[in-house]
């Protein structure tokens, strides 16, 4: 992915928030490794998978991604998903389209940051 810039991908890693970076299509192209921490996955449950996979699977109920697609800029929401324990987790994300010349997204970079305890459990206590 960083061939470009060596290194790139340890930079990324060693970040405290999570990050996706997807391609034009939601195919999942990079997760780092605070991402993997936050959800309880391994990489190779995310790479060439897509976000769509995630809802078809309902690991997910919608995607922020699509979202930034059929809008074409930044989005930033709560997004409840379900760890690989099971529980649903919400995190903060935003994702933020990358342009080409063309005007047409290429890749989507999301940011991760996990909310503790999930909006569903603050309703409860």
């Amino acid at each position: 992915m960083a061939s470009n810039l060596p290194g790139l991908e340890h930079i990324l890693d060693n970040l405290d928030v999570g990050i996706i970076i997807f391609d034009n299509k939601g195919t999942y192209l990079f997760v780092n490794k605070t991402l993997l921490q936050y959800t309880g996955r391994t990489r190779q449950d995310y790479l060439n998978h897509t976000v769509y996979d995630f809802i078809a699977s309902g690991l997910y109920k919608e995607s922020v991604v699509d979202k930034v697609y059929h809008e074409k800029r930044a989005v930033t929401q709560i997004h409840v998903t379900v760890s690989a324990d099971g529980k649903q987790v919400g995190r903060l994300v935003t994702v933020s389209p990358i342009f080409n010349a063309q005007g047409e997204i290429v890749y989507a970079i999301s940011c991760l940051l996990y909310t503790s305890p999930s909006p569903r459990d603050r309703t409860r206590s």
